[in-house]
């Protein structure tokens, strides 16, 4: 069962992973970074991708629990049924807890398509953050009618930095500091390559 519900005649998988947002603002800053072609944007649908790409980032910072401490209302869930651990989300497809107030993005997947343990997986947040400065780069260059989501992208890369200096560092076992793998921003912390 996943939410939000999907055409299963053209979606083979629906496993949300933050990476694969960013890849796709890496793809475009390569694109443009060999070619200074802002032009190729502004002819497709690129815009409106971005938007979506957005608004699912933001929809994806929305933490397990209310003020109150109901749950909230995930915009993504996925729960299949299966003996690995890896295959599904606990917690009746919503995954193990997260934290409000962090400032990073959930992803529920990891790149290897393994769930991830902690839904605040910190290297596709870098990532994100990274390609998403280079991206309002190219926003900008479109001219004045996207000059509000180009900003609106810098400012979501600046905080998404910020928040990873924040909770995506923590304690190694020599009293160094590391970047953590997964955090859930209540303290636990996953500490592995994958």
């Amino acid at each position: 069962m996943v939410k939000p519900t999907y055409n299963n005649a053209s979606v083979f998988e629906c496993k949300y992973e933050l990476d694969s947002l960013a890849a796709f603002l890496e793809i475009s800053t390569n694109y443009y970074t060999a070619t200074n072609d802002a032009a190729f944007f502004a002819k497709y649908n690129w815009v409106s991708a971005v938007e979506a790409l957005m608004n699912v980032a933001e929809e994806m910072m929305t933490p397990t629990y209310n003020a109150n401490g109901s749950v909230a209302d995930s915009p993504y869930t996925f729960q299949r049924l299966s003996n690995r651990a890896s295959e599904t989300l606990e917690n009746n497809g919503i995954g193990n807890p997260v934290q409000n107030g962090t400032g990073l993005i959930r992803s529920a997947f990891r790149p290897s398509d393994d769930a991830t343990i902690y839904q605040l997986f910190i290297p596709a947040n870098m990532m994100f953050s990274r390609y998403l400065s280079s991206a309002s780069e190219i926003m900008h260059q479109l001219g004045y009618n996207n000059t509000a989501l180009a900003n609106r992208m810098y400012s979501l890369s600046c905080s998404l930095r910020e928040a990873i200096s924040n909770h995506g560092i923590v304690s190694s076992l020599n009293n160094g500091q590391i970047y953590a793998y997964e955090v859930d921003g209540y303290g636990s912390q996953n500490i592995m390559d994958e």
